[in-house]
């Protein structure tokens, strides 16, 4: 039985040192919560920009939105608040959305509230030639312990969802005439 305390209470010394460490570099690593991406996608921004604040197009290219509820008007703009559900049944939840601010064919910026994080994000447009180079980046804040001490792996989740959500909206862009 000695060698039982012998090898486990060691392992569980080492095994907190570890967490330990996770959780001063995710403190103090600031890179954790950013997000970032760009895209090309062949069509003009005009056409683009107008997949981005229709809220009706949002579940269409958006990783798990079921829908978006607007909560001041149908029309996007500054300050513009909308809900938006994921998942059905027991499974739903929302997360509350801001516009705060707008440049008709060059950006949207927007916040995302919800229990367990914000959600801080920009899309920016840029013309080239015929074609719209789409860049995101945005900056995610978790709010309880667990999801900071972990913030690096939902991070990286989050980014591959943005990565994926941007290819969705390419090809739903360029499939359009």
């Amino acid at each position: 039985m000695k060698w039982f305390y012998a090898v486990i209470i060691p392992i569980g010394i080492v095994v907190g040192v570890i967490c330990a460490a996770l959780l001063l570099m995710t403190a103090a690593n600031k890179q954790f919560g950013k997000l970032s991406s760009e895209i090309f996608i062949e069509r003009p921004p005009e056409k683009v920009f107008i997949y981005l604040i229709d809220l009706k197009k949002m579940p269409l290219w958006n990783t798990g939105i079921e829908q978006v509820v607007p909560r001041n008007g149908e029309v996007i703009k500054i300050a513009s608040r909308y809900i938006e559900v994921f998942g059905k049944g027991k499974k739903q939840y929302t997360i509350e959305g801001k516009v705060v601010n707008l440049l008709k064919n060059q950006l949207l910026q927007y916040q995302l509230i919800s229990q367990s994080y914000n959600l801080d994000g920009i899309y920016k447009l840029e013309k080239i030639g015929n074609n719209t180079k789409l860049s995101y980046s945005g900056n995610i804040t978790y709010k309880n312990p667990f999801s900071k001490f972990i913030s690096p792996l939902l991070t990286y989740s989050k980014q591959k969802e943005i990565e994926k959500n941007l290819q969705k909206l390419k090809l739903l862009i360029e499939k359009e005439t």
